[in-house]
């Protein structure tokens, strides 16, 4: 095997398609691009190693606390269960990357929308509509961002790969506090057969 192109050092183990020959896995990682590499079978964007369950959250205690946190908390776990319920079953997986869905947008800044038949497309106006539309009282986006951490990590706690954390929030949140978005949520069509989460 001929020495990597880059570093001159290693072999190279990789077709690079940047430099059309082998190249070494280190120089692969330090070099790709996601404008040159998306095509590549080795490349992985870095949304796959974000670690969302280490972003700050409030501690249950915290939540339990504060009649704010707790509205917050029950208009994004009632619109889980409203969507539920009018739009197929939500498991817990499907929880928790909408709530992602939340993180890259408010905490990593990403620019790109969610179609508006999906469940991450509500949340995503309901988190606009908590951070912004409280003119009186403006909501600090670190404070909310939290919240949905606590909301995060309820889920994870109660999860064993099904629908444990669901079925929690059904029993005790149900389906009437997300107020208007119900009505929002009851009236998106999507396409037939198409992925709604």
């Amino acid at each position: 095997m001929a020495k990597c192109p880059v570093c001159n050092a290693k072999k190279g183990k990789r077709v690079c398609l940047l430099h059309e020959t082998p190249i070494c896995t280190t120089c692969c990682g330090d070099i790709r691009q996601r404008d040159t590499c998306a095509a590549c079978g080795y490349y992985r964007d870095e949304t796959c190693f974000r670690k969302y369950h280490e972003l700050p959250a409030f501690t249950p205690s915290e939540m339990d606390g504060s009649r704010l946190l707790q509205r917050w908390s029950d208009t994004v776990e009632s619109a889980f269960v409203a969507w539920d319920h009018l739009h197929g079953k939500v498991d817990d997986a499907i929880a928790l990357a909408a709530l992602e869905r939340l993180f890259d947008k408010f905490h990593y800044g990403d620019s790109t929308c969610p179609p508006s038949h999906t469940l991450s497309a509500i949340l995503m106006e309901i988190a606009d509509d908590i951070m912004q539309n409280n003119k009186d009282n403006p909501v600090a986006p670190d404070m909310f961002l939290k919240a949905l951490g606590a909301i995060y990590q309820s889920v994870r706690r109660r999860t064993r790969s099904g629908r444990e954390y669901m079925n929690f929030i059904h029993e005790h949140v149900g389906a009437s506090r997300c107020g208007h978005y119900y009505d929002r949520i009851a009236h998106i069509a999507h396409p037939p057969g198409q992925a709604v989460s």
